[in-house]
């Protein structure tokens, strides 16, 4: 067996102080469907395989001619909200049954960044009830609570509340960011069959596309993993007292005779 960790995870994950919001961001920017979930291996053998339900999925994706990247979605749809209603950004909101409705769309899901325009008329369609989630669906929308952007309270998706100027801004510029992200993966267009997508999986493209440091222009990491206004708008901690007690008090030794 040969396991191989991908650069975003070394700098990031391999580290005494790992920073997860960062190598989650980088990835779930790059993050899109048709992907390459679905590989195992089976336990007493190095025969890879591809499961059923994740295969036909992707094939269907694929057949459909599907470039979805559900990160970037969100973002031009709070976008798109900011116009609709014409609010600030960091104060729009879209609703994960909208998320899903805009995301079946057609004009929609066919590029990982998608036009602002198609996602604008696409959110209003939904709110008019012209167009509608699937009657069925999975929330999985619990990452977007470590990304250090969101906040979801009663299926509503908002930017989280900022700590002072340099915050906002620097959130402003993360979500701008995630928009100048064009990267796309196109090597499962030709696919045709579960033949065709596990010689694609095996050849190890998907792998490489789905590593943020590699994928990514240097300017748009370091725009999504900075921390600069934790540096420039320090948080003031309120001083509380604190107590002092020797540790020989709080655990006393015990006298033992000697043997």
């Amino acid at each position: 067996w040969h396991l191989f960790v991908s650069e975003t995870a070394k700098k990031f994950l391999a580290s005494e102080e790992p920073d997860i919001a960062s190598f989650l961001l980088l990835q779930m920017s790059l993050f899109q469907y048709p992907s390459g979930m679905g590989g195992a291996y089976s336990s007493n053998s190095d025969g890879f395989r591809l499961q059923a339900n994740a295969r036909n999925r992707n094939l269907e994706f694929i057949t459909s001619g599907m470039h979805l990247c559900p990160l970037r979605l969100i973002v031009s749809a709070l976008y798109a909200d900011s116009e609709l209603r014409e609010v600030p950004l960091l104060e729009s909101s879209v609703s994960v049954p909208e998320v899903y409705a805009i995301a079946n769309d057609n004009s929609v899901n066919k590029k990982a960044l998608p036009n602002p325009r198609s996602i604008k008329i696409a959110l209003q369609k939904a709110r008019n009830g012209v167009i509608k989630p699937p009657s069925r669906y999975e929330q999985r929308f619990h990452l977007l609570g470590h990304l250090g952007l969101f906040r979801i309270e009663e299926q509503i998706i908002r930017v989280r509340e900022s700590f002072g100027e340099a915050d906002q801004r620097d959130l402003v510029n993360k979500l701008q960011s995630i928009l100048r992200i064009e990267n796309q993966f196109n090597d499962f267009d030709n696919v045709t069959n579960g033949k065709d997508l596990k010689d694609q999986l095996i050849n190890g493209n998907w792998g490489r596309y789905f590593d943020g440091i590699v994928t990514l222009n240097n300017d748009i990491i370091e725009a999504l993993t900075s921390e600069t206004w934790l540096k420039s708008e320090p948080i003031q901690v309120q001083q509380l007292p604190v107590s002092y007690k020797p540790v020989a008090e709080t655990y006393p030794l015990i006298e033992r005779d000697e043997v």
